[in-house]
């Protein structure tokens, strides 16, 4: 991944939750990377990993940035979808208090934007 999208993409992790960040730590250790091997990619001690995953201290943004740098596609690929969706849960929660017919219009504009999307990826 070139490291332009990888910066774009950085500039959305700040919306991410402490307990979101906890989990994105818990995906890579899930992937099969050690405590030891993490601590040494994301330049962090192994005690700061395991203070990320019981919660007693949150990964900074940067720290965030750095982990989807290192990480291989398939862990990476994870993490994105992990976060895709939970922007898509922040969405739908959103387009719930909007009345009925400027939810329609903003459902149309993203549909038209994925299926544009869509045609532009594949």
């Amino acid at each position: 991944m070139e490291s332009r999208t990888l910066t774009n993409y950085c500039d959305h992790v700040e919306a991410l939750t402490k307990e979101e960040a906890r989990r994105i730590i818990e995906i890579v250790l899930e992937e099969g990377y050690a405590t030891k091997d993490l601590a040494l990619l994301i330049q962090v001690s192994p005690s700061a990993i395991s203070r990320y995953t019981h919660g007693t201290l949150h990964p900074s943004r940067n720290t965030i940035c750095r982990l989807l740098e290192v990480v291989d596609t398939k862990t990476r690929n994870r993490i994105l979808t992990y976060i895709a969706q939970t922007v898509w849960r922040r969405l739908r929660s959103i387009l719930v208090q909007i009345e009925d017919i400027d939810r329609e219009k903003i459902l149309e504009e993203i549909i038209d934007s994925v299926s544009k999307f869509l045609t532009k990826t594949s």
